[in-house]
């Protein structure tokens, strides 16, 4: 799965789809129009106010088989010389910090994240993973921007894991839309 993230990331993908961006005042990213919005209330970011914005797409039945959800958290990194520090660690030690972060989940639920890629220039994160209980099991895409003032932006991508193979072009077509404004990118 690495490769083909990696592979698509390159490329930017072209995949032409109607589209809507959705703001926020530190960045942004873009959906397809046939995602519905619904309300964000259940998102939490560790931010006071996470701003958590919740978009899904279903099938005939009324199944959400893809949902991106978005929201602001807090960082521990402020300055480019630490951003570069992190990016720069092993594949190995980003995937075990990421997975650290899915350590507050439900009992019976297991996550295992499969790869984390950075790019330093425009200070994002992206990772993948599976997330896996009892009665379902779902892959996620992660893009996280880091943002200038103790901040961060997040997106997650879930799809339903059948499914994964068949979305990962749209999946990574949102991922690299996600884009910080020019006032909130970290300077030196």
């Amino acid at each position: 799965m690495k490769q083909i993230i990696t592979f698509l990331l390159t490329l930017g993908l072209g995949i032409v789809v109607q589209a809507r961006t959705v703001n926020y005042a530190e960045g942004y990213y873009v959906v397809p129009d046939d995602m519905t919005e619904e309300p964000g209330d259940g998102v939490k970011g560790y931010d006071p106010n996470p701003e958590g914005r919740v978009f899904v797409r279903r099938d005939s039945i009324q199944n959400v088989y893809m949902m991106v959800s978005s929201y602001r958290d807090n960082s521990r990194i402020d300055n480019l010389k630490v951003w570069e520090l992190y990016a720069h660690q092993s594949e190995d030690q980003l995937i075990r910090d990421m997975q650290a972060s899915y350590s507050g989940l439900p009992a019976g639920t297991v996550a295992t994240v499969e790869s984390v890629t950075t790019d330093v220039t425009g200070q994002r994160m992206v990772s993948s993973a599976t997330i896996s209980d009892s009665k379902s099991s779902s892959a996620v895409v992660t893009a996280i921007i880091l943002l200038n003032n103790h901040k961060s932006l997040h997106i997650e991508i879930w799809v339903n894991k059948a499914r994964f193979d068949e979305l990962l072009p749209e999946m990574t077509k949102i991922a690299t839309s996600f884009n910080a404004n020019s006032d909130f990118i970290i300077r030196n």
